[in-house]
């Protein structure tokens, strides 16, 4: 993590000069911004240009970017539950104050825009549903480390104690569990609730519920479901 502000200065500087050369690529998108440009880091002056261009920086915590690289910045979109914490954040790091209109709130489905720039007043827009269902992260929860997010076989009195780390380990576990334990878990809603909470799969929760309350299927149907139903959106190992 200490590594990132050097390399990305780098990195930053080399793709600034494509871009001067070729004109591409027309768009930078900087996920976690706050690691990559920290506003403790030393060389925010030289690694920053004049003009950005089309850049999107992308945090969670914009109180913690260098305030030269906040200055930049044309607009500004906060999304969540909580867009006027975020966008007090980001004036408070640049020392300005922010009018929030009174009765604003946060909405589902609606972002808050703000043009710093500007005199105009910050402006709730609507977010358009993509076309395609993505998941964020999706390598990581198929083949990579969940840690403290897996999930454990257990079964009835604790008798197992099988972490699944993904869903590829979730699928080959599923698939050789005694029926016991499968159904244990799948009575409790367990499978749906790790896939809404840990895996962070709205679609895949929904699907596993209806599996989970569909009690005239036999152990080895939900199974072949739930595994297929994982399949369709994530790629397993064989």
């Amino acid at each position: 993590l200490a590594d990132r502000p050097e390399y990305f200065g780098q990195l930053f500087s080399r793709l600034r000069g494509l871009r001067t050369r070729t004109g591409r690529p027309h768009w930078l998108v900087l996920d976690e911004a706050h690691h990559l440009m920290p506003a403790e880091w030393g060389h925010v002056g030289v690694a920053l240009p004049r003009q950005l261009g089309e850049t999107v920086f992308v945090t969670v915590h914009p109180e913690h970017l260098p305030p030269a690289l906040l200055r930049l910045v044309d607009l500004v979109i906060a999304v969540g539950p909580s867009p006027e914490r975020t966008l007090r954040g980001f004036c408070h790091a640049m020392e300005r104050n922010l009018v929030w209109p009174d009765g604003l709130r946060a909405v589902r489905d609606q972002a808050i825009a703000w043009y710093p720039h500007r005199e105009d007043p910050v402006q709730p827009m609507r977010i358009l549903a993509p076309r395609r269902d993505r998941v964020r992260h999706r390598r990581k929860y198929a083949e990579g480390d969940m840690r403290y997010h897996s999930f454990y076989f257990r079964g009835p009195e604790k008798r197992h104690n099988l972490k699944a780390h993904n869903l590829n380990i979730f699928a080959q576990i599923a698939e050789g569990i005694d029926d016991e334990t499968w159904l244990f878990h799948l009575r409790r809603g367990d499978y749906s609730r790790w896939f809404r909470d840990a895996v962070k799969d709205p679609y895949l929760a929904d699907q596993a519920e209806r599996i989970e309350q569909r009690v005239n299927l036999q152990p080895e149907e939900t199974r072949n479901l739930i595994r297929r139903l994982i399949e369709t959106r994530y790629t397993l190992a064989e």
